[in-house]
């Protein structure tokens, strides 16, 4: 069985994720009139399932991956 608190850690790492973007959007559109400014790009990939900061469960059979 699956925790809860992990699903929860995937939500938060979404939510992140989406707040850097936002806030890389906020950015560029403040520049764009800006001379010699290029603009930044946010780069998102995948975690497995299980790695990295996993306080509450461990990978189960099964489960494909654990957020951005």
């Amino acid at each position: 069985m699956s925790s809860t608190f992990y699903g929860l850690e995937i939500a938060s790492k979404a939510l992140f994720a989406a707040q850097k973007g936002l806030e890389v959007t906020g950015h560029n559109v403040a520049n764009a009139d800006t001379v010699g400014y290029s603009r930044q790009r946010l780069n998102t990939s995948s975690v497995e399932a299980g790695s990295g900061y996993v306080r509450f469960a461990s990978a189960q059979k099964g489960q494909i991956g654990g957020g951005v």
